[in-house]
């Protein structure tokens, strides 16, 4: 499998309410395949918060990850949300010790995806959305559990990305 894919500037993770007010980052990057882990933080969130951001994978299939975890992750383990550009050529999401989905959702080389994950962190659960073409959002999974081993994280802050493929980026 070849291919990258590409975070777009702007990501948002936002905290509804919020004592610290929304949290933005400038979220720019080609995460590429063999170059280790992609990571950035942002403001502890320990309660119910969304990030959104714009994914663009170079090739379908490819293997790459994007996540939230408690600190800088150097590892999937450490990823508590997790939506994932599967070999499959679809989107899916980690939950529990596994990955599914509601709703197939293929995606395409080039062509960007916008994600919204609004994250439940007391209740150790998320939701992941894709805006449609419509310009509306089609739910793709619904109070997903965190992976297994981030089922007692206590708060959220950091953003990172892999790249499982022998070769691309994202």
């Amino acid at each position: 499998m070849t291919g990258a894919l590409g975070l777009a500037c702007g990501m948002d993770a936002s905290e509804v309410p919020s004592a610290a007010g929304p949290v933005v980052g400038t979220a720019c990057a080609t995460v590429a395949a063999g170059g280790g882990w992609w990571n950035q933080t942002f403001a502890d969130q320990g309660r119910r918060f969304h990030v959104e951001l714009d994914a663009t994978p170079s090739a379908s299939p490819i293997d790459a990850v994007i996540g939230l975890a408690t600190r800088k992750a150097g590892d999937l383990a450490q990823l508590g949300a997790i939506a994932r550009f599967s070999p499959a050529g679809t989107i899916d999401v980690r939950t529990g010790a596994g990955y599914g989905a509601d709703v197939s959702w293929p995606y395409q080389a080039g062509v960007p995806v916008h994600l919204r994950l609004d994250v439940n962190v007391a209740a150790h659960s998320y939701s992941v959305w894709v805006r449609n073409s419509f310009g509306g959002y089609t739910a793709l999974a619904r109070d997903y559990l965190f992976g297994t081993e981030q089922a007692g994280a206590a708060q959220l802050g950091d953003v990172a990305s892999k790249v499982d493929s022998a070769t691309g980026a994202v």
